[in-house]
């Protein structure tokens, strides 16, 4: 094999080598199931009990506003994709908030924005997922 050929072969093998390593590093379903804790810019934290399927249980799963106190989810999906993000939205009290994340590789954290449509209400979002 000539010198061109070398960086060739050895310029290839990195390239798919990298892919590799990068789609290797996706995200499932299941991989993401758990209780996560969940902390808003706004003051407002939520445990969340994350099911197969992208749901949210909503018997295991609660919100704690420091200005109104606890409050049962109504309703509350969370749907990840193999890229690791999620596009989740919960609804408490009737008020429905989004949650677009990104969970991180070792997916034991998340962290993203979260908006209430109708407030214009946004922020930030950290999650960590609880043993």
């Amino acid at each position: 094999m000539n010198i061109d050929r070398k960086i060739m072969f050895s310029l290839i093998t990195s390239i798919t080598l990298g892919w590799t390593s990068v789609s290797y590093a996706g995200c499932t379903a299941a991989q993401m199931s758990g209780i996560w804790e969940a902390a808003f810019s706004d003051g407002t934290s939520c445990r969340l009990k994350l099911v197969l399927g992208g749901d949210i249980d909503l018997e295991k799963s609660i919100c704690y506003d420091p200005d109104r106190g606890t409050a049962a989810l109504d309703s509350g999906t969370m749907k990840v994709d193999r890229s690791c993000f999620a596009e989740g939205a919960i609804v408490v009290g009737g008020v429905s908030i989004e949650l677009p994340l990104q969970f991180s590789s070792d997916r034991g954290t998340a962290a993203g924005r979260f908006r209430v449509p109708s407030t214009g209400a946004k922020g930030s979002i950290v999650m960590i997922r609880i043993p």
